[in-house]
C-alpha cells in the first residue's frame, strides 16, 4: 500500500523517471550550481582515490605529528583513524579531515574556514570551485587542502608550517 502511494505521489511530481536512478555527484557531469566536474576527476577510479586520499592522510598526520613534538606543543593534538584526521589546536579549535568516497573527495571542517571539498585533480586535493572553465586553478597556494591547511596550523600556533608534500 505505502508503495503504491508513493509510486503515486512520484507521478504527480513528474519525478518517477527519476526515482530508480540515484545520481551521484560525478554521474552528471555538472555540479548542482552548474560548474563543470572536470573528465579527469571523474575518471578517477575508487580504487586510485583510496590510495591517494589515505596516502596523503598519513602523511599529513605524520608531519603534523613531527611538527608538535619538534616545537613541544603539547596541548596540539593530531590522530588518524578509519578515514578520518581530527586535529586539535587550542588557539583556534578542532578540525575534522575525512574521505568521502561516494564523491571521491576529501572534506574539511576547520574553525577558520569552514567546511570545504577537495578533488583529487592533476595531482593535488584542490577546492574544485577554484577551477576555472579551462580547468586552469586559480591561486593554487590559497586553494589545495595542504596550503591551505598549512596557513591555518602556522596561524594557531604562531609558527611557520609547511607540509612535505
Amino acid at each position: 500500500m505505502l508503495t503504491k502511494l508513493l509510486s503515486r505521489q512520484l507521478k504527480r511530481c513528474n519525478l518517477s523517471n527519476r526515482a530508480n536512478n540515484i545520481y551521484r555527484h560525478y554521474s552528471i557531469g555538472s555540479t548542482t550550481d552548474g560548474r563543470i566536474i572536470f573528465q579527469e576527476i571523474k575518471d578517477l577510479s575508487l580504487g586510485e582515490y583510496h590510495q591517494a586520499a589515505d596516502s596523503t592522510l598519513e602523511n599529513m598526520t605524520e608531519d603534523l605529528e613531527r611538527f608538535f613534538e619538534k616545537n613541544s606543543l603539547n596541548s596540539c593534538d593530531v590522530e588518524y583513524s578509519s578515514g578520518i584526521l581530527t586535529l586539535q589546536i587550542p588557539k583556534l579549535g578542532d578540525y575534522v579531515i575525512n574521505k568521502q568516497p561516494p564523491n571521491k573527495q576529501i572534506w574539511l571542517s576547520s574553525p577558520l574556514s569552514g567546511p570545504k571539498r577537495f578533488d583529487y585533480y592533476r595531482g593535488l586535493w584542490i577546492d574544485s570551485r577554484t577551477i576555472d572553465s579551462a580547468g586552469q586553478i586559480t591561486n593554487v597556494s590559497d586553494n589545495t587542502l595542504h596550503d591551505l591547511l598549512a596557513k591555518e596550523v602556522s596561524k594557531g600556533t604562531r609558527l611557520p608550517f609547511q607540509f612535505n608534500k
